[in-house]
């Protein structure tokens, strides 16, 4: 989840290099996965505007997985605190 904040808000950088390499099907076009049996290649070049909403692509499943991270986090931290209390 860190890679993806970090390459949305920074674009081409060193979190854009270790994502590509852990999670190279969030840089292929969605409607590209139409035309797979041509075999094309995952985008390579450099993020330009990835907070627009280009050349990353996240689906509502990755979005939701990550909500319910951040939620699940969230209770454990608390639930730690109260715990020490």
């Amino acid at each position: 989840m860190r890679l993806v904040a970090n390459t949305v808000k920074h674009a081409e950088g060193k979190s854009a290099v270790k994502l590509r390499k852990i999670r190279p099907d969030l840089f292929k076009n969605p409607i590209l996965k139409k035309f797979e049996f041509f075999k094309l290649p995952v985008n390579s070049r450099p993020l330009f505007m990835p907070l627009a909403g280009e050349d990353i692509y996240l689906s509502i499943e990755d979005l939701k997985n990550y909500g319910e991270t951040i939620v699940k986090f969230w209770d454990e931290l608390i639930s730690a605190m109260y715990e020490q209390n």
